[in-house]
């Protein structure tokens, strides 16, 4: 059975197409999203470390989230994980759909 990610949006991602060195960085992401501190994960996942890790593109500012970034498995689970735990916070209006539920989600980032 194919292991996916299911975005607020209903979007399925399957994660078997991620290589070593993504689903390395998808759990060292997930365990910051375990910390539950909004401030600190959104910091780190947008840092030019991660950024880097996601294969942002590099530009004369910085690495930037360009369309080919936010098109990829990896980034979208990151930005998932970070809207998920700004609603918690109250950082992002409840306008977000809030019905997906995290449990296989939670499972799926487990097995990684």
């Amino acid at each position: 059975m194919a292991l996916f990610y299911q975005t607020l949006s209903g979007k399925k991602l399957y994660v078997d197409q991620l290589n070593g060195k993504q689903r390395q960085f998808l759990k060292e992401v997930y365990d910051l999203y375990s910390q539950k501190s909004y401030l600190n994960f959104f910091n780190a996942v947008y840092s030019p470390e991660f950024l880097k890790k996601m294969n942002a593109e590099l530009s004369d500012i910085g690495y930037i989230v360009d369309d080919s970034l936010m098109k990829t498995t990896l980034y979208q689970i990151v930005h998932d994980l970070e809207l998920r735990l700004g609603l918690k916070q109250g950082f992002y209006a409840e306008e977000i759909n809030t019905t997906i539920g995290f449990s296989n989600n939670k499972k799926t980032l487990k097995q990684m």
